[in-house]
Protein backbone atom coordinates (compact mmCIF):
# COMPACT_ATOMS: atom_id res chain seq x y z
CA UNK A 1 0.00 0.00 0.00
CA UNK A 2 2.77 2.53 0.56
CA UNK A 3 3.95 4.61 3.41
CA UNK A 4 1.40 7.34 3.41
CA UNK A 5 -1.84 6.87 4.71
CA UNK A 6 -3.50 10.10 4.97
CA UNK A 7 -3.15 14.00 5.73
CA UNK A 8 -4.43 16.29 8.45
CA UNK A 9 -4.36 19.82 9.50
CA UNK A 10 -3.47 20.02 13.51
CA UNK A 11 -2.97 23.09 16.42
CA UNK A 12 -1.42 22.39 19.80
CA UNK A 13 -2.87 25.07 21.98
CA UNK A 14 -0.37 25.09 24.66
CA UNK A 15 -0.55 26.42 28.08
CA UNK A 16 2.08 26.69 30.77
CA UNK A 17 3.73 28.57 33.84
CA UNK A 18 6.62 30.51 33.57
CA UNK A 19 9.07 30.89 36.28
CA UNK A 20 11.86 33.83 35.48
CA UNK A 21 14.98 33.12 37.10
CA UNK A 22 16.65 36.31 37.59
CA UNK A 23 14.86 40.00 38.20
CA UNK A 24 15.06 43.06 36.02
CA UNK A 25 18.68 42.70 34.29
CA UNK A 26 19.66 42.29 30.87
CA UNK A 27 19.42 38.70 30.72
CA UNK A 28 16.22 37.34 31.97
CA UNK A 29 16.68 33.02 31.54
CA UNK A 30 12.83 31.59 32.41
CA UNK A 31 11.88 28.18 32.66
CA UNK A 32 8.23 26.36 32.37
CA UNK A 33 5.78 23.70 32.45
CA UNK A 34 2.07 23.05 31.36
CA UNK A 35 0.10 21.31 29.09
CA UNK A 36 -1.08 21.03 25.32
CA UNK A 37 -3.96 19.24 23.01
CA UNK A 38 -3.24 18.39 19.79
CA UNK A 39 -6.62 18.64 18.02
CA UNK A 40 -6.36 17.39 13.97
CA UNK A 41 -8.82 18.62 11.71
CA UNK A 42 -9.16 18.13 7.50
CA UNK A 43 -8.26 14.41 7.80
CA UNK A 44 -8.58 12.64 4.63
CA UNK A 45 -6.83 9.36 3.02
CA UNK A 46 -4.77 10.17 0.23
CA UNK A 47 -3.36 6.57 -0.30
CA UNK A 48 -4.25 5.71 -4.09
CA UNK A 49 -5.06 2.14 -3.16
CA UNK A 50 -7.56 2.66 -0.74
CA UNK A 51 -9.27 5.57 -2.71
CA UNK A 52 -9.65 3.76 -6.20
CA UNK A 53 -13.32 3.08 -5.09
CA UNK A 54 -14.29 5.13 -2.50
CA UNK A 55 -13.23 7.85 -0.16
CA UNK A 56 -12.91 5.88 3.69
CA UNK A 57 -13.89 8.26 6.45
CA UNK A 58 -10.39 8.62 8.27
CA UNK A 59 -10.92 10.77 12.20
CA UNK A 60 -7.92 11.54 14.90
CA UNK A 61 -9.05 11.84 18.19
CA UNK A 62 -7.89 15.01 20.45
CA UNK A 63 -3.85 13.81 21.95
CA UNK A 64 -2.85 15.56 25.30
CA UNK A 65 0.62 16.02 25.89
CA UNK A 66 3.03 17.49 28.86
CA UNK A 67 4.94 21.21 27.96
CA UNK A 68 8.52 21.80 28.90
CA UNK A 69 9.77 25.14 28.13
CA UNK A 70 12.75 27.61 28.50
CA UNK A 71 13.85 30.92 27.37
CA UNK A 72 15.54 33.65 27.30
CA UNK A 73 14.47 37.18 27.01
CA UNK A 74 17.53 40.27 26.18
CA UNK A 75 16.29 43.61 27.18
CA UNK A 76 17.12 45.61 23.95
CA UNK A 77 16.45 49.22 24.85
CA UNK A 78 14.64 50.24 28.17
CA UNK A 79 11.06 48.16 27.74
CA UNK A 80 12.07 46.53 24.42
CA UNK A 81 13.46 42.94 24.57
CA UNK A 82 14.03 39.75 22.48
CA UNK A 83 12.93 36.48 23.05
CA UNK A 84 14.00 33.25 22.16
CA UNK A 85 11.53 30.33 23.45
CA UNK A 86 12.07 26.58 23.28
CA UNK A 87 9.14 24.41 24.04
CA UNK A 88 8.88 20.56 23.87
CA UNK A 89 5.79 18.65 23.73
CA UNK A 90 5.89 15.17 24.57
CA UNK A 91 3.83 12.11 25.74
CA UNK A 92 1.31 13.05 23.01
CA UNK A 93 -0.31 9.56 21.49
CA UNK A 94 -2.49 10.67 18.07
CA UNK A 95 -5.00 8.08 17.73
CA UNK A 96 -6.71 7.89 13.90
CA UNK A 97 -9.07 5.41 12.26
CA UNK A 98 -10.02 4.84 9.25
CA UNK A 99 -14.04 3.93 8.57
CA UNK A 100 -15.68 2.21 5.53
CA UNK A 101 -12.15 0.89 3.72
CA UNK A 102 -13.22 -0.69 0.21
CA UNK A 103 -11.29 -2.15 -2.13
CA UNK A 104 -11.09 -3.99 -5.62
CA UNK A 105 -10.86 -7.19 -5.83
CA UNK A 106 -10.38 -8.59 -9.95
CA UNK A 107 -9.20 -12.26 -8.77
CA UNK A 108 -12.90 -12.37 -7.31
CA UNK A 109 -15.86 -12.75 -10.38
CA UNK A 110 -18.41 -12.81 -8.07
CA UNK A 111 -17.56 -9.28 -6.17
CA UNK A 112 -16.46 -6.19 -8.09
CA UNK A 113 -15.04 -4.50 -4.43
CA UNK A 114 -15.13 -5.43 -1.24
CA UNK A 115 -15.07 -3.50 2.18
CA UNK A 116 -12.87 -4.70 4.51
CA UNK A 117 -13.31 -3.12 7.76
CA UNK A 118 -11.71 -0.38 9.99
CA UNK A 119 -8.22 0.18 10.67
CA UNK A 120 -6.98 2.03 13.93
CA UNK A 121 -3.07 3.32 14.94
CA UNK A 122 -1.64 5.23 17.16
CA UNK A 123 1.20 7.80 16.98
CA UNK A 124 3.59 9.89 18.67
CA UNK A 125 3.70 13.33 18.24
CA UNK A 126 6.59 14.76 20.01
CA UNK A 127 7.10 18.45 18.47
CA UNK A 128 9.78 20.64 19.21
CA UNK A 129 9.06 24.46 19.11
CA UNK A 130 11.36 27.23 18.62
CA UNK A 131 10.36 30.82 18.41
CA UNK A 132 11.74 33.97 18.58
CA UNK A 133 10.02 37.60 19.24
CA UNK A 134 10.45 40.95 20.25
CA UNK A 135 8.22 42.70 22.38
CA UNK A 136 7.60 45.36 25.09
CA UNK A 137 7.33 44.99 28.88
CA UNK A 138 4.06 47.09 30.06
CA UNK A 139 4.49 46.63 33.43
Amino acid sequence: LGSELGEAKAVPPVLTLVYQLTGDGLLRPYVGAGVSVLFAYDAHVTNPMLTAVGQPEMSISPAPGAVLQAGLDVRLWKAVYARLDVKFIALMKARAEVRHIQVETPGLPLFDNVEVGTAKMNIWVNPLIVQAALGVDIW
